[in-house]
């Protein structure tokens, strides 16, 4: 279904994403690190999930956004890699191949990894590798939202970013793909032009989704309500498209509603805004500024010299040149804003619309 508010699994329900999902096979197969780069709502997950789906080999799946309740320490980040090589394991027959790795346990229950006894993620990409080499296939290694792994850095957690360095050089079939909808610390965090970084150097490509244009949303929207034989008049079509801006989380949240419950456009909106606040108030809490530069930009100040004075104007306080440009900066890598012939805007009207009214 396409409005299904859930990442799609099957390519029959993923709408006009052939270039991309084409682009996925042909640098997995090239490059052992690929980059799948959008913001939020773009679709990123499910074009992962269809093309998983899809894929003839084997693919280890996991959602750094797990570790957020988990929490961001060594034995989480076990866990986690126990509960997917479990299911992974399980769905590839394989269960029995990680037996005898150190700090591993296998049962008819599935895997347990044991960091205290030494067990190695590194050894576990070294099976993956053995497993995909006898099959003479590729083993693929997803990471959603992978910029998450930043906080496992520091003393006594792993670096992930050496465990793929390890890989990228030694284990010729694997492949990672990293998806993240906060580009710019995605790519900061691997640091492939970072000298410091574990990954320096080494060769990347990307995969970039961009969001619908005019035509292909008033299509989506048009086969979205087709497919549920809904009868919905080209005036509201034409304003959600106005409204929500080929986004398709958005186009198909509000499918999805309309469908459901008949709400009105304005409804949909409102209720689509309360959830993007909710997102971005925990945002804001990493900064007593970024409230104010937000709240700025979505009331129409563009301009660096017009989102400081209006930030200025509001808290009744001087804000340090340095601090403004590094507030936009953080903002626009974690893809809340974006900057465009030096202007800021932000990429998602609903997002807008939430800072302007909850700030």
């Amino acid at each position: 279904m396409l409005f299904d508010p859930a990442p799609k699994t099957r390519k029959e329900e993923l709408f006009d994403r052939e270039k991309e999902l084409k682009s996925l096979e042909r640098e997995v197969e090239s490059s052992p690190i690929v980059l799948v780069l959008g913001i939020r709502r773009i679709g990123k997950t499910s074009l992962l999930k269809v093309f998983l789906s899809e894929f003839k080999g084997l693919a280890l799946f996991l959602d750094a956004r797990k570790l957020d309740e988990l929490g961001y320490t060594r034995r989480a980040l076990y866990t986690l890699l126990s509960d997917e090589l479990t299911k992974f394991s399980k769905l590839h027959g394989v269960l029995e191949a990680f037996k005898g790795i150190r700090g591993v346990a296998v049962s008819s229950f599935g895997i347990e990894l044991d960091w205290s006894r030494g067990a190695s993620i590194s050894k576990l990409f070294e099976k993956l590798d053995e497993l995909a080499e006898s099959r003479g296939e590729k083993a693929l290694i997803v990471i959603d939202e992978a910029q998450l792994l930043r906080y496992l850095r520091g003393y006594g957690k792993p670096d992930i970013r050496q465990t793929i360095a390890y890989a990228y050089d030694n284990l010729r079939n694997v492949c990672f793909i990293l998806s993240g909808s906060e580009i710019g610390l995605l790519t900061d965090f691997i640091g492939i032009e970072d000298p410091e970084s574990p990954l320096y150097g080494r060769y990347s490509e990307v995969v970039e989704l961009e969001r619908f244009n005019r035509d292909l949303s008033l299509e989506f929207l048009r086969k979205g309500f087709e497919e549920l034989r809904v009868n919905v008049s080209e005036e509201l079509l034409e304003r959600a498209v106005d409204s929500l801006d080929g986004i398709p989380g958005w186009l198909a949240y509000f499918g999805y509603l309309y469908s459901r419950n008949k709400k009105g456009l304005e409804d949909v909106i409102e209720e689509a805004v309360n959830l993007a606040s909710s997102e971005i108030k925990k945002i804001a809490r990493m900064s007593p500024h970024y409230p104010y530069v937000l709240k700025a930009v979505a009331e129409g100040n563009e301009t660096w010299s017009e989102i400081k004075r209006a930030v200025e104007l509001r808290t009744g306080r001087f804000l340090q040149s340095a601090t403004l440009s590094r507030i936009l900066e953080n903002l626009i890598k974690m893809g809340i804003l974006q900057k465009k012939e030096k202007k800021y805007s932000f990429p998602d009207p609903v997002v807008k619309e939430a800072c302007r009214r909850y700030f």
